[in-house]
Formats: C-alpha cells, sequence, structure tokens
C-alpha cells in the first residue's frame, strides 16, 4: 500500500493548479488525482477525494451504520473487505482484488450515522490532461521539447520503500515522453532545467525505472518528465494518453 500514500503534486508555487506553470520550483500543495469518483448519493460524513486503478464505469460505496464500516465495489468488480471509519481521517478502500482498484475517503467521524446504512453509485472517470498540457498548434508545426516537474510527497506516516518510477506506456501521438528523477531527496527541482545533463538528471525511456529509494514520512522526490514533439507534427489526437508507473516495496 506505499505508494497509494504517495501524492504526486505539482511544482511551481505553494499553491500552483496550473499544469503548463509546473517546471520546477517550490512543492505545490495541489495533488495531480489519479481519478475523479462522483458520489451519486451523499453519506453523511464521508468525502470522497481520490481513486485510482478502478475500471471506468460505476460502482459502489457501501456504509454500514453498526460498526461504522465502509465497502467498495469497484466498477466490474467484487466487493471488498470492511473497512471500521469511525475515527477522523483519511482512509483508502479497496475492491476485492487488488487490480480492482481503490477509492480514497476523508471521514469526519461526528457526522457518521450511527442508525442509518447508506448505499451510494459512485462514477469512476479519467483525469483529462492529468500531468501534461496539450500540446498547442504552434508547438506541433515548430517542434519542441518540453520539461515538467512532479514531487512524490510522502503523505503517509512511515517510509515508503524502494519508490521507482516510469513511463509505463507512451503517448499513441508523435510525441514522446521520458522520465528521470532529481538526484537527492527533498530537492526543489530548478525551472531552468532543461538539458538532460544540466542539473545532473538522466531522463530514462518508455519502461525503464528511474529508482529513488525510500521515501520518509513527510519527505519527498522530484522527478522531471521530458515531452519531445517533432516539428510539423500535424495529426492531432483526441485521448493523447499515457501510463506513469509507480511502485514501492511498501
Amino acid at each position: 500500500m506505499g505508494t497509494e500514500l504517495l501524492k504526486v503534486r505539482l511544482s511551481g508555487g505553494a499553491a500552483n493548479a496550473n499544469l503548463a506553470l509546473s517546471i520546477g520550483g517550490v512543492k505545490s500543495s495541489v495533488a495531480v488525482l489519479s481519478q475523479s469518483a462522483a458520489l451519486g448519493t451523499s453519506i453523511p460524513g464521508v468525502t470522497v477525494v481520490d481513486a485510482a486503478g478502478n475500471p471506468i464505469g460505476f460502482g459502489t460505496l457501501t456504509y454500514t451504520a453498526v460498526g461504522k464500516t465502509l465497502k467498495w465495489t469497484p466498477p466490474t468488480g467484487a466487493i471488498g473487505v470492511a473497512v471500521s471509519v469511525g475515527s477522523n481521517g483519511t482512509y483508502l478502500i479497496r475492491g476485492a482484488n487488488t487490480t480492482d482498484g481503490y477509492i480514497i475517503v476523508s471521514v469526519v467521524s461526528a457526522s457518521l450515522s450511527s442508525v442509518t446504512n447508506y448505499t451510494a453509485t459512485v462514477t469512476i472517470a479519467n483525469q483529462v490532461a492529468l500531468f501534461l498540457p496539450p500540446v498547442d498548434k504552434d508547438v506541433a508545426y515548430t517542434g519542441a521539447t518540453e520539461y515538467y516537474c512532479f514531487y512524490l510527497d510522502n503523505a503517509g506516516a512511515t517510509t515508503i520503500k524502494a519508490v521507482k518510477a516510469q513511463v509505463q506506456t507512451d503517448t499513441p501521438g508523435l510525441d514522446t515522453l521520458s522520465l528521470g528523477r532529481i538526484t537527492t531527496i527533498n530537492t526543489q527541482g530548478t525551472d531552468d532545467a532543461n538539458a538532460d545533463t544540466g542539473h545532473g538528471v538522466t531522463f530514462n525511456a518508455v519502461g525503464v525505472d528511474a529508482v529513488m529509494g525510500d521515501i520518509a514520512a513527510g519527505s519527498y522526490w522530484g522527478i522531471w518528465i521530458k515531452r519531445v514533439t517533432p516539428a510539423l507534427t500535424v495529426d492531432g489526437v483526441i485521448a493523447n494518453t499515457f501510463k506513469i508507473k509507480i511502485s514501492s516495496l511498501t
């Protein structure tokens, strides 16, 4: 469960929410969400804050008043084990199988019902413009190499061991991606880090891990994503998606 406690945050300022400005500098408080998860019916005291790894579609979040527990049934998946949520905090609720995906909820215990059960439909969708801003027409015509900086922030209470990150699947468009890590933990990326070796960043091809090692609670590690768009890229791709894989031992 270690990687589930890693928050991927933008750079570019303490409150930056603009993907185009995530080019190094201060770690932002804004996290990159994996999937959107919209509750069709509210459950008092429960707010869905993130989701990941789920099939697209409609899942079910089930609250049981006796014991104050939540269960998650991902779209097309099976219901998972009950998680006790009787105290204030943030909880990860998983489907029956590790490949089914999960949601993350924030709980205000004083608002939880002690007598009423709730079943809510949750609409799962992939985020649009999740990591990188779209390639505009001028860039597609002239070509460009762009660099974007993000931070893997350990939001848990324990050390996450042997963290790695890679571009798992490249885009279907003509632009290509590679990923590299900042050399030292708790170090900001500088916004002029636009040369592959200028700041000690080595960019790895698709499928090759950037190895960060352990990230202690409250610490973060910076990664750069390099996007190369060749000149005269005239064919647009509406769903120009890619996958970033983050893994750990704990």
